[in-house]
């Protein structure tokens, strides 16, 4: 079940819980899937999140009533078994030295190697749970805890675009260059 918050005058939040899981992103993603397949008039943009949908819609178009009630019958009729479209895409790491500036300190801070750092890295399916922070960077979860390490004390001014970061159980790709750690 879905809590609806409204966020001003033109938006609202649709809550899917507290959790992280990918149970609660396959709900998320199997109903935004049928929200956008819906066309409704008036919605302008569906942002999903790890457990939360921003929508924004035009007031002109439709009304905040109209819209909730409209969600809430497409709610109940979303069974569990909705499977929204999903891709595998390769994306090429490398993990040479020159590029993975701070794989010593994974390593380092996991009591591992730096070759079993790259092994576990590699060897998994990421899910990406949503895009952020900046345009196009990808929170990916599903990352292997044995590689967990703590976001830096004092961040990077700059990481090149193209570079794959760890922070916490999560991996991410930086899209374009810009502030991170």
């Amino acid at each position: 079940m879905f809590k609806y918050f409204p966020l001003g005058d033109s938006a609202f939040i649709i809550k899917a819980g507290n959790d992280i899981s990918p149970e609660t992103h396959k709900r998320i993603k199997n109903f935004v899937s049928v929200i956008d397949n819906e066309n409704i008039k008036g919605i302008i943009e569906l942002i999903p999140a790890y457990n939360e949908i921003l929508i924004v819609y035009n007031t002109d178009k439709i009304r905040y009533t109209d819209l909730l009630n409209r969600l809430q019958d497409i709610e109940r009729k979303v069974g569990k078994s909705e499977n929204a479209k999903t891709k595998l895409i390769y994306i090429p790491v490398c993990y040479e030295k020159e590029f993975s500036i701070d794989i010593s300190e994974v390593a380092n801070e996991n009591n591992i190697t730096i070759k079993e750092v790259v092994q576990i890295h590699s060897s998994l399916e990421y899910l990406v749970y949503m895009l952020g922070f900046t345009p196009g960077f990808c929170y990916l979860g599903g990352m292997n805890e044995k590689i967990s390490t703590p976001r830096k004390k004092n961040p990077r001014k700059k990481i090149e675009a193209g570079a794959v970061g760890i922070a916490g159980n999560q991996t991410g790709i930086y899209p374009i260059g810009s502030p991170g750690g």
